[in-house]
């Protein structure tokens, strides 16, 4: 489990979460921000995280990059039809 300052990121169904255990200055450069987020669970490891939400074509190209992981949506973004 992690925390992070602000909300999580939205994740659209033709993007990919990227969570890497180090800053990927390259990711930055191409314009995607990067989210800091701390362990805050009963297991800390690793202590860090950062997120990246980038497309699925940039998510192929790391796949097997050591450190990040990889996670596509399941299901539509939910939203509150009150908010809409």
């Amino acid at each position: 489990m992690y925390e992070c300052k602000g909300t999580a990121p939205a994740v659209a169904s033709d993007e990919i979460l990227l969570l890497s255990t180090q800053p990927l200055s390259f990711i930055e450069g191409l314009g995607y921000p990067a989210l800091q987020m701390q362990a805050s669970g009963p297991e800390k490891m690793p202590a860090r995280r950062i997120a990246y939400v980038v497309t699925r074509e940039i998510a192929a190209q790391l796949a097997d990059m050591p450190g990040a992981c990889l996670y596509a949506p399941l299901t539509p973004q939910l939203t509150n039809p009150a908010q809409a």
